[in-house]
């Protein structure tokens, strides 16, 4: 857990929740972060994940495979990952709380700030600098940056 108390953000209403700029960026900077991002997301009426699980559902989609498909090795290559890098640097960001010893992950609130930006499109290229209908798309842009960085 970071120095800074999870309760300090828990008990803010996710709209009053603000993430610096470079601290979003540097979040989203990696596929594996986004996948637990988005894989959290997905069953947000749960209150805690088994890492075990969250590392075999993340390597199935990124290997392009099934769960029961997986090699111990792409288990493996997920798991170092998670559990080395970046589970605590969500945990140092209050994204999540981590508990290493565990094996458990709990999203904090600020977590569904991310959700706009963790969508499968646009992780494949989508261009959100393009306006092709007469500023409806630069304004949901604007929009999903103002509630990440108000």
């Amino acid at each position: 857990m970071s120095a800074k108390s999870s309760t300090d953000n828990a008990t803010q209403p996710a709209e009053t929740i603000r993430i610096p700029k470079d601290d979003a960026f540097h979040i989203l900077q990696t596929k594996r972060r986004r996948a637990v991002i988005r894989y959290i997301l997905a069953r947000d009426d749960r209150d805690k994940f088994r890492m075990r699980d969250m590392v075999e559902e993340i390597a199935a989609w990124e290997y392009d495979t099934t769960i029961a498909e997986l090699t111990s090795q792409e288990r493996q290559r997920v798991y170092i990952a998670l559990y080395q890098n970046h589970l605590p640097k969500l945990d140092e960001h209050d994204i999540v709380e981590y508990n290493r010893a565990r094996g458990f992950v709990r999203p904090l609130p600020p977590i569904a700030l991310f959700a706009p930006y963790v969508e499968e499109g646009l992780d494949v290229g989508v261009d959100l600098t393009h306006d092709s209908e007469a500023g409806q798309d630069s304004s949901r842009v604007e929009s999903l940056f103002g509630r990440l960085f108000g």
